[in-house]
């Protein structure tokens, strides 16, 4: 596809070498495009420094001011200035990533495509986040699998295999033992799977060697040769990897310094009175130019003079102009397509990268938990011996326990020692499940890699077997020692009972893992709850006693339920308890002669057994329904486009006004 006034044809003998990776990528249809911004002003919330109740003004901060910019396609665009110059914001805006107030006009071959930059590009974040335990291989192949579900097993492995090679990454490493370059490279080649017409990267080269930075930028640099569109923002670069950029966009203090291709850039300067010395790094020049330099006692003024001199110096040069001149054509050039000339189809709708139906992404995130949950070694090894050490000493504390006064006591006890110890170990172990794995979740689902109810689900499945088989082994050892009732239904149904009991825990902590942030926090709520449900659960007194205005708690205890279970399977259709003599005849121990009596003492009914069960799986789905919505609230944020406010000059000079920081007026 051409564009006019473009002059990045490259023919193909003047191309470099392709690698194995970009091979591949020459057999999609090619979508050439050229991305245009205009008047792109962006506010931030500041965040607040009080506390909630606290009533305070909304602030808000200015930190793009009246950006344009094109970025044309078989090019790559670097996006250099000061800390805090607003290179990243200026990238996340471009790609629809940004959570703020903005301004302005951004358009995909003169067309806007606010809703659906994202699927139609990819961002290659700084942050190097993933699932420890995987191997890079392991990890590609979940990418490959939920980006391109119509692979075969054979070819979705060649595609993988192509991605190590060409990156230089070992097959079977685990990630927690990748070094800072390889998960560099690791979080490239998960993103460029896609083979996306726009890639925005944020740091590609930060915190890598000379040798892995170079490998990085020379695959890029085959990409935008043939068509890709690139922009990154880089930080401090190397010359070698800063002459690999034929655009070059300068910013500083939110405003734009220069924008052109990167050799008009010391001619420019040049002309403003700034000469770059010989032998020396042009990005560290203008870095140096348009960063402070508090040389005299008024040093900011006189530097926030400069800076603006410069960008207005800027505005006005024929460089500055042409630009003006060309985002204008480009943006009224509505006669040019928005779908590649390889067919009739939109290609928004032909190529949707996230495609995945709801058994595949749910296949691949429950294999992916799953592999995750075996490897942690405190997620089932240490548990699991805490498990037996525990029932091994309760059952050695009630061992014996006979079928008379005293053993009513024991009985209960020991079913109150039972329902304890699998409920609030499993309350306190997945209060880390969600927050650990929220930031990768959020990237995740702002790459729309696949949805927040299949996630949760899958995390929920790779949760269960452990929350089976622990009250299980628990029940095994326990129950037999002490000598609860001798029946092997009734020991089914104590193990039926414990296994629910443990996985309604675990989705009362799910909730409040996915409800909350941090682990820290989770707890100070729990603590109270746990004392609450504990109070109505039965095991201090007479649930009938319960003053009438909180009886309906003991409605939303599980506890409650589950102790009523485990009485009625010990105590139901007991005829017969021995009465010792000189407790026979206390007056303050009364004999308790049937199961019937011991059952109507603490409050319960003969025959609600089958209400508990129903009870305890209803509270089981309530609370997971909880959590669900706490995480789908979160990657529905995540999600979240946030569309450009496209106006006219006039009509942004209005409202630019009406918010304070705004510099100078639009021509």
């Amino acid at each position: 596809m051409t564009f006019p006034d473009s002059n990045n044809e490259i023919e193909n003998s003047q191309l470099p070498p392709a690698s194995p990776v970009v091979e591949s990528m020459q057999k999609s249809p090619l979508l050439r495009v050229d991305l245009t911004w205009r008047r792109l002003t962006v506010w931030v919330k500041e965040k607040s420094i009080y506390w909630w109740p606290v009533k305070q003004p909304y602030r808000r901060k200015l930190v793009l001011n009246n950006v344009s910019g094109i970025a044309r396609a078989g090019t790559m665009t670097a996006i250099l200035g000061p800390s805090g110059a607003g290179k990243t914001t200026l990238l996340c805006a471009l790609a629809n990533r940004l959570i703020g107030e903005i301004l302005g006009d951004i358009r995909i071959n003169s067309w806007p495509v606010d809703g659906d930059m994202q699927r139609l590009s990819t961002f290659i974040p700084q942050e190097n986040l993933f699932i420890e335990t995987l191997t890079t291989r392991e990890h590609l192949e979940f990418m490959v699998a939920l980006r391109y579900p119509d692979y075969s097993t054979k070819k979705r492995s060649l595609r993988v295999n192509e991605l190590l090679k060409e990156l230089s990454l070992e097959p079977n490493s685990r990630i927690s033992s990748l070094s800072g370059g390889e998960r560099k490279r690791l979080i490239f080649a998960s993103e460029i799977v896609t083979d996306p017409p726009l890639l925005f990267c944020d740091e590609p080269t930060s915190g890598l060697d000379s040798h892995t930075a170079h490998t990085i930028i020379s695959l890029l640099e085959q990409l935008a040769a043939r068509g890709r569109t690139i922009i990154c923002s880089i930080h401090q670069p190397s010359s070698k990897v800063f002459s690999a950029f034929n655009h070059l966009i300068l910013l500083t203090d939110g405003r734009v310094a220069f924008t052109g291709k990167s050799q008009e850039a010391q001619p420019f300067f040049l002309s403003l009175g700034y000469q770059c010395p010989q032998n020396y790094n042009p990005a560290d020049f203008y870095i140096q130019i348009l960063s402070p330099h508090p040389e005299v006692n008024d040093g900011k003024i006189f530097q926030k003079k400069r800076i603006h001199d410069i960008c207005d110096g800027f505005g006005r040069s024929e460089i500055g102009r042409r630009l003006t001149k060309l985002v204008k054509f480009k943006n009224n050039a509505r006669d040019l397509p928005f779908y590649s000339n390889q067919g009739s189809d939109d290609w928004l709708t032909r190529t949707t990268l996230f495609s995945a139906e709801w058994r595949t992404q749910l296949y691949w995130l429950t294999w992916r938990s799953f592999l995750d949950s075996i490897r942690n070694p405190s997620v089932h090894l240490i548990r699991t011996i805490h498990k037996v050490m525990t029932s091994v000493l309760i059952a050695l504390c009630f061992a014996g326990v006979e079928l008379n006064q005293t053993g009513i006591q024991d009985i209960n006890g020991s079913l109150f020692i039972f329902l304890t110890e699998n409920n609030f170990p499993a309350c306190y172990a997945v209060l880390n499940v969600f927050p650990q794995e929220i930031p990768i979740f959020l990237r995740e689902q702002s790459n729309e890699l696949y949805r927040s109810d299949t996630y949760y689900v899958s995390k929920v499945l790779s949760l269960i077997p452990g929350f089976v088989m622990e009250p299980l082994l628990f029940t095994t050892i326990a129950y037999w020692i002490i000598g609860l009732r001798p029946d092997f239904h009734a020991f089914i149904s104590t193990a039926m009972i414990l296994v629910m009991t443990a996985n309604v825990a675990c989705a009362y902590g799910c909730f409040l893992s996915a409800a909350f942030e941090t682990v820290e926090t989770s707890t100070l709520v729990m603590m109270p709850i746990n004392q609450i449900i504990m109070v109505s659960a039965g095991f201090y007194f007479n649930i009938r006693t319960i003053p009438i205005y909180l009886q309906w708690i003991k409605y939303l205890s599980w506890m409650m339920y589950s102790n009523e279970a485990l009485v009625l399977v010990q105590w139901q259709g007991i005829n017969s308890i021995e009465c010792e003599g000189k407790r026979s005849t206390n007056v303050s121990r009364p004999c308790v002669r049937s199961g019937r009596e011991v059952i109507s003492h603490m409050g319960f009914e003969e025959n609600n057994f089958s209400l508990d069960v129903i009870a305890i799986a209803s509270i089981f789905l309530g609370l997971h329904f909880l959590g669900f919505v706490c995480i789908w609230i979160r990657g529905r944020n995540a999600r979240q486009k946030h569309p450009i406010l496209t106006v006219g000059a006039a009509e942004f000079n209005r409202r630019a006004r009406s918010k304070s920081g705004l510099s100078h007026r639009l021509a």
